[in-house]
């Protein structure tokens, strides 16, 4: 397996979505590149049919589209039921952090990921955010890793009121 193959299984991706081998036709290519345009992605950077699973590769600068960009909306967590647009969105905000200290597949890397595109990727509908955001604490919870208290931001988004600038 190719080392970034490894970042993206310690990234959690695979989790229990539509199985990554799978792969994307141009019925699903198309509309893959419509949700991604609608978030802001510039299609130039998503790689179709190519990597081990959907995910961000840092070290290409592209976001790798297998099978498992699709849901399993019969399943409780976060991860699995996560919309294509939610998940673009997450993918978009590992390469607004590509090359910071946090190691790539790190609690807080995937931490951060989910709650800026929460915050920021224009376009996402109220349960995306709060997917993201429910990713966010999962990610923390998973490495037991606790918080307090939700921000004003989180507690907005899960309330389905906020709206970015």
């Amino acid at each position: 397996m190719t080392r970034s193959g490894k970042r993206l299984i310690e990234r959690g991706v695979i989790g229990g979505r539509q199985p990554a081998y799978n792969l994307i036709d141009e019925k699903q290519r198309e509309y893959i590149l419509g949700e991604f345009k609608a978030i802001g992605g510039d299609p130039a950077i998503l790689a179709f049919n190519e990597g081990s699973f959907t995910g961000y590769d840092d070290a290409a600068d592209k976001i790798n589209i297998k099978g498992n960009i699709f849901p399993r909306e019969t399943e409780s967590h976060p991860r699995s039921r996560m919309g294509v647009r939610a998940v673009l969105a997450h993918e978009l905000a590992h390469r607004r952090y590509r090359f910071t200290p946090l190691r790539p597949g790190s609690w807080n890397d995937e931490f951060r990921t989910s709650y800026w595109a929460a915050k920021n990727i224009p376009n996402l509908s109220k349960r995306d955010r709060a997917d993201l955001i429910n990713d966010a604490m999962m990610r923390a919870d998973e490495a037991q890793q606790s918080f307090r208290r939700l921000n004003a931001v989180m507690k907005s988004i899960l309330r389905g009121e906020y709206e970015p600038k």
